[in-house]
């Protein structure tokens, strides 16, 4: 059920990003964030940059490769 859907990151933990791709797979997780209502302070690409515990393929996937793939946009 949960992998029929996509999710965003704007979640401000980075320790929740794991237990979400565990539970919904990397493919299904897209860089997010809650403009114009969210923090100003708050940078979403850094928020995954900056997470140690994620590899570079899953960054790169949360990143802009999980979006290319859903839209279908060749890069």
């Amino acid at each position: 059920y949960f992998s029929k859907f996509y999710y965003d990151t704007v979640i401000f933990d980075q320790n929740m990003l794991i237990p979400l791709i565990k539970k919904v797979g990397q493919s299904r997780v897209m860089l997010g964030s809650d403009y114009p209502r969210g923090e100003i302070e708050h940078n979403p690409v850094e928020f995954i940059t900056t997470a140690k515990m994620l590899s570079k393929t899953i960054k790169n996937d949360i990143l802009g490769l999980n979006a290319a793939k859903l839209f279908k946009i060749k890069f």
